[in-house]
């Protein structure tokens, strides 16, 4: 009786191929949404590169200080992604400065080079990589105040079960 269903109704045969193809392409998108972009992946490589947990902490809400000064909680920050890119690249009271020529090859706030003597550098990060940090930044942590295991997980590339993410639900 369903093959002479079928043979009579042609819509019938197709929703037998539309029904996977439609659930396969369900689960790609899901899949594709569960697991980081490039530009994240390469923002929290840039994050860790940067060394920006030691004063920050590990998940950007503010360090606790320690051996290196206690950075500001970014979760909450109101600074512009503008206003982020320039700080990381060049520096900013206790933050040191990252950006690779900042001061020798690349001008900062307007200061000629040579810049100020003193300057504390960080761990050097190209532009591109500053971009990506500055980027993951706006997208993951910039307005998330409350730290979930999704929040948690894109500092470890996406990875929900990471030992650090443990404690979030």
């Amino acid at each position: 009786m369903k093959q002479e269903l079928a043979n009579k109704h042609p819509s019938v045969r197709a929703r037998a191929y539309v029904r996977p193809a439609l659930i396969g392409l369900v689960a790609a998108a899901l899949m594709t949404l569960a697991t980081p972009s490039e530009a994240q992946e390469g923002g929290a490589v840039a994050w860790g590169k940067g060394g920006c947990f030691a004063c920050h902490g590990g998940l950007a809400q503010g360090g606790g200080g320690g051996e290196m000064p206690a950075g500001p909680n970014i979760r909450r920050t109101r600074l512009t992604p503008a206003d982020i890119k320039e700080i990381v690249a060049c520096g900013r009271g206790d933050m040191p400065f990252h950006q690779e020529g900042a001061y020798t090859t690349v001008a900062c706030y307007g200061i000629p080079i040579p810049g100020p003597a003193g300057a504390n550098q960080g761990s050097p990060l190209t532009s591109a990589e500053i971009d990506s940090l500055v980027d993951f930044l706006v997208k993951n942590v910039v307005g998330v105040v409350n730290i979930t295991r999704a929040a948690c997980a894109a500092f470890y590339s996406g990875n929900t079960n990471a030992p650090a993410c443990a404690q979030f639900r």
